[in-house]
């Protein structure tokens, strides 16, 4: 048995302000929680009388949750690039660090001797 649109609208609306009310009334937003817990319980209640306004905001959720899944993570992943890749690399600029070695060395070979002149290859991991 499929649910209906509309029922499943009814059903989130009556169920998101539970959490969304109690978050509001733990930071003392009473009044918010109160607007919030009205305006999602009329949606629940015109969307059972109406099942074409139940559709309508169900289809409308549909397209808002596609959106957010497309282009959010996008956006989301730019803003941690700006704020974290960039500084960074004008921070080891300004500081003249090249810790990935990209200049090159005017030597022949690009070997790196990291010391280690022991031959023991027993326990070598």
């Amino acid at each position: 048995m499929q649910i209906k649109d509309n029922i499943k609208v009814s059903i989130m609306c009556t169920i998101m302000p539970i959490a969304i009310g109690y978050m509001l009334y733990r930071h003392h937003h009473y009044r918010s929680a109160v607007i919030v817990l009205a305006v999602m319980l009329s949606i629940a209640f015109l969307s059972l009388i109406i099942p074409k306004f139940g559709n309508f905001i169900h289809s409308l959720g549909k397209k808002i949750g596609s959106f957010i899944g497309k282009y959010i993570a996008i956006i989301i992943l730019f803003i941690g690039y700006l704020v974290a890749v960039i500084p960074t690399g004008l921070l080891m600029k300004l500081v003249r660090r090249d810790r990935l070695r990209l200049k090159k060395p005017d030597t022949t070979t690009y070997w790196i001797d990291n010391g280690n002149t022991s031959k023991d290859y027993e326990l070598q991991f």
